[in-house]
């Protein structure tokens, strides 16, 4: 699959921020209460439980992501001439799914931009 134009590069955004904010959202609703009970239940400290949380997260998103097919590096690699391993492009996109919201704070920083950002969208809807 090539990623061609406008719609496709927002398609592929839309659905990797998606994921990201479900992998979030059940860190945060499921998998935290339970670890954190069953760190209580071990008489641990909670506290640390947060120390294990990265790595959970970098499994759904794994999962999530080669679940639907998600990879947001090889139809770019493949655009710059590129030929990078299938895994590894999943590895980057399982990655980048499982930062949860920090994806789009990655991409849109706060505050201003410095300089204006020019596309050139051509009339068949390539960038």
């Amino acid at each position: 699959m090539g990623i061609e134009t406008v719609a496709d590069v927002a398609s592929v955004l839309a659905m990797a921020f998606f994921l990201a904010l479900v992998v979030e959202r059940i860190i945060q609703f499921v998998i935290r209460p339970l670890v954190e009970n069953a760190v209580k239940a071990a008489g641990r400290e909670p506290e640390k439980v947060g120390l294990i949380l990265p790595y959970i997260s970098a499994v759904m998103g794994g999962l999530l992501s080669y679940g639907f097919g998600l990879d947001l590096f090889a139809a770019m690699a493949e655009a710059a001439g590129l030929e990078p391993a299938a895994w590894l492009t999943q590895l980057l996109t399982a990655l980048v799914v499982a930062g949860g919201s920090n994806l789009l704070h990655d991409l849109w920083p706060q505050g201003q931009l410095e300089g204006e950002i020019e596309l050139e969208i051509e009339e068949d809807g390539r960038i």
